[in-house]
């Protein structure tokens, strides 16, 4: 649901690395129990996970699940943008010397062995639109996307899942967003809030990006297919403390908004509405909460 542009503070790599870095402890917090569990008890019985991770960008699903999973796993992380590489092998390496593993790196592929488990990590430079193409998808046993299908369209998002459950593949989908709430509140934050929204969902090349929806379309299409499938929200609670994670909304906000307005008295509006905002944050007295849904589905 969020989209980067240069920083003039840092490079945008770095600017999206410390983005995605800052996110992860929120995205730990707010992802669902129920969602969670179910993927792990269907798979409790596996001797070893093999896992593609699609636009993995700094491996946060990866970090995430490496300990929660007992078996032996072999991950396959796909992220196009290949200035990922490096602080994706750094940041898993960093985890495994903190945790007194040993580690060894090999280019794009990074092997952890732990007292009882060994984890095979795979970084794969490509766009995961050409998944059938880089892996045998009969062998990997889930794929996951975080924070991903909000930003394709409807017709990319049926035509990919279709190719993971052709070959009865599950798949994991969290931090689907559906929505944004301010406290306290104002008259102008739906207007604002809906703007913002209209922009993730406005015609691109490859169509328009399903955004707040995304969360309806998904529930609609596993329904209709008949998979089993569960589902529950995972919202971000920012609380009056969170005011790194204000900074980066609040800027995404005003890249998406102004793009927008064109009235003058609505860029005016804005910017008294963004400035009040910032404001509160830096005061300690904001809180956003950003819902969002995750599924797991058991295409069998």
């Amino acid at each position: 649901m969020y989209f980067y542009k240069k920083s003039t503070i840092m490079s945008q790599v770095g600017f999206e690395t410390a983005w995605l870095n800052e996110r992860f402890k929120y995205d730990n917090a707010a992802r669902n129990e129920s969602v969670e569990q179910s993927f792990l008890d269907h798979f409790s019985g596996e001797k070893e996970m093999k896992i593609v991770d699609i636009g993995s960008g700094t491996g946060a699903n990866c970090l995430y699940f490496l300990e929660k999973l007992t078996q032996n796993q072999k991950w396959f992380l796909v992220e196009k943008d290949v200035r990922f590489l490096d602080p994706t092998i750094e940041r898993l390496t960093n985890h495994a010397s903190k945790k007194g593993y040993r580690f060894e790196v090999k280019g794009a592929q990074l092997k952890i062995q732990t007292p009882s488990k060994i984890i095979e990590i795979h970084v794969i430079n490509d766009s995961f639109f050409n998944l059938p193409k880089l892996l045998n998808l009969q062998e990997i046993n889930t794929v996951m996307a975080a924070a991903v299908f909000d930003l394709l369209s409807e017709k990319q998002f049926r035509d990919f899942v279709s190719t993971v459950f052709e070959n009865k593949t599950a798949l994991l989908t969290t931090m689907n967003y559906s929505g944004m709430h301010f406290l306290p509140s104002t008259n102008l934050d739906n207007h604002f809030v809906n703007i913002y929204e209209n922009h993730m969902m406005r015609q691109q090349d490859f169509g328009k990006g399903m955004g707040k929806n995304a969360t309806t379309v998904l529930s609609n299409h596993f329904s209709t297919i008949g998979y089993d499938f569960i589902s529950g929200e995972s919202n971000w609670k920012l609380d009056y403390f969170a005011n790194k994670m204000h900074a980066f909304l609040l800027g995404f906000m005003d890249d998406s908004i102004s793009e927008l307005l064109t009235n003058i008295n609505d860029k005016l509006n804005f910017k008294d509405w963004l400035s009040k905002k910032r404001t509160l944050s830096e005061n300690k007295k904001l809180a956003i909460e950003v819902r969002h849904f995750d599924f797991f589905v058991k295409p069998y």
